[in-house]
Order: C-alpha cells, then sequence, then structure tokens
C-alpha cells in the first residue's frame, strides 16, 4: 500500500492500515503526526535475506512498521516472548488468533491479534 503524496503534505496524518517505513519516510510521519496513535516497532524479518521495501517511498530498506492502535498488532507467541512479560504489549486483550496471518515484527505466519485496551 503506498500512501499518496498528497495525504503525507496533511498535518496530523492517520494512518488506517499498517505500513513498512525506512528510517527517513519514518521520522517524516512522526514529525506529520503519525506516530500519536500508533504502534512504531522494528521489523525482524526471519529470513534476513528477504527485503522488505519502504510504502511510502518505495526506493529503501524498511526497517519499521507503523500501526495504528484502532488495527492493533499482529505479532507471534515468540516475538511477544522476546520482549517479556512486562512489556505493554503482554496487558493488550488478544482479538483473535490466525495461522494464516503475518507477523508485524517478523513476518512469519501464526499470529494473536492485540489490540489495546
Amino acid at each position: 500500500m503506498a500512501l499518496s503524496r498528497i495525504e503525507l503534505k496533511e498535518k496530523n496524518v492517520k494512518l488506517e492500515e499498517k505500513v513498512t517505513v525506512c528510517p527517513s519516510c519514518l521520522k517524516f510521519l512522526v514529525m506529520q503526526g503519525a506516530g500519536k496513535d500508533a504502534f512504531i516497532g522494528r521489523l525482524d524479518p526471519s529470513d534476513l535475506a528477504q527485503v522488505v521495501e519502504c510504502d511510502i517511498c518505495g526506493k529503501k530498506e524498511a526497517k519499521f512498521f507503523v500501526s495504528p492502535f484502532d488495527r492493533g498488532i499482529k505479532i507471534c507467541e515468540d516475538c511477544l516472548e522476546e520482549r517479556g512479560k512486562k512489556h505493554n504489549w503482554a496487558r493488550f486483550k488478544v482479538v483473535s488468533n490466525s495461522k494464516t496471518e503475518k507477523c508485524d515484527i517478523c513476518l512469519l505466519k501464526g499470529v494473536k491479534h492485540l489490540k489495546k485496551p
């Protein structure tokens, strides 16, 4: 999902879907206000050869994801445990489980869909 340049010129950008972004585009999104109502996390593809393209510029390798609170976060058990039981995400409500959707962090299938309470 590429975002149009017109959408990004607006102040207080509010995302409706998860986007993967390079460090430069992440800075831009945060300066536009998209970080206020969103999870921001670092991508950690399980397959290190896998290159994830930036959804905004399309030119650079994405290192981060930004997911709106309304959407929640999709995370596998391994990534959740790696962050520890005291991480904020561990307190979020599990909305659903899926074996076909991909983890927002490692991009492997099999996730819990968490939403902020």
